[in-house]
């Protein structure tokens, strides 16, 4: 025959099991709300990584030719002016 719970065991199964049941109710919010923190955490530092690179670019870019030139076109009638590119090189992050 098998023993019968005293009135404390059982309040105290009831609030265990209470108390498991609010946690792993808490549980799904919880980890949303710290995978978006983190998600978050890791987007801001890829966008400050990529603004000191940036920064970085533009302070190591030493250009020879001024920003704007003059567009002669040649023989053809074909513009000779450099590219976009060659000419603002800071402005591509590779």
């Amino acid at each position: 025959m098998t023993r019968q719970p005293t009135q404390r065991e059982r309040w105290t199964h009831t609030l265990s099991f209470a108390l498991a049941m609010f946690a792993a109710y808490l549980l799904v919010p919880v980890s949303f709300v710290a995978a978006l923190m983190a998600s978050s955490a890791v987007a801001c530092l890829y966008l400050v990584a990529l603004a000191w690179r940036r920064r970085t670019l533009m302070r190591d870019v030493g250009r020879s030719e001024p920003a704007i030139t003059e567009s002669k076109p040649d023989a053809e009638g074909t513009s000779t002016r450099p590219s976009f590119r060659r000419e603002f090189p800071h402005a591509f992050v590779y």
